[in-house]
């Protein structure tokens, strides 16, 4: 008699082939936990089923926290774009460094995935912000961007005005007084 004649042998094929795929299934949850295990360089859910991670997994896992610690900046400065219609846009993890101008934090926002762009005119002490997104000075009397420092308002250019260590600016349009 051969084998696939029988009727009960039929199911056997199938068995096995669910098994297979349960298996590859399993196989490839085990591997993204791993990965997981490696990237986020913190307790995962592998490590609280009682699974434990190699000794090269907690080195990797060590090493990419040390690489991240040394990246990180030593401060932040925190950027609020305020439009004067209700909307604004913050910024509140704008890498400091010394020196750094509110042109540069500017800049950064520029570069950033969700960023703004801007215009502007001169450089150095006669650098002088025209635009930021769709919203332009409207000169005379009328509405400007105007910025400040840790709630100063600036008396200098923002290509020259220095932002301390932690500081806030805030750019907001608005009519001059």
């Amino acid at each position: 008699m051969h084998l696939t004649s029988h009727p009960k042998n039929h199911a056997l094929p199938r068995t096995l082939l669910t098994m297979a795929l349960f298996a590859t299934v399993v196989i490839a949850f085990n591997a993204a936990i791993e990965i997981d295990t490696v990237v986020a360089g913190q307790t995962t859910e592998k490590a609280q089923t009682g699974d434990e991670p190699a000794d090269s997994d907690r080195e990797k896992v060590k090493s990419d926290k040390e690489a991240r610690d040394k990246k990180a900046p030593a401060s932040v400065v925190e950027m609020t774009i305020d439009y004067g219609d209700g909307a604004q846009k913050r910024f509140t993890a704008v890498p400091w460094k010394e020196g750094m101008t509110v042109q540069d934090a500017l800049q950064f926002a520029k570069d950033h995935p969700h960023g703004v762009t801007f215009q502007s005119r001169g450089k150095g002490e006669f650098g002088f912000l025209s635009q930021i997104d769709d919203v332009k000075n409207q000169a005379g009397g009328g509405r400007n961007w105007i910025f400040y420092v840790n709630q100063e308002r600036a008396e200098a250019s923002f290509a020259v005005t220095t932002v301390p260590k932690a500081g806030a600016i805030l750019w907001r349009f608005e009519e001059y007084k």
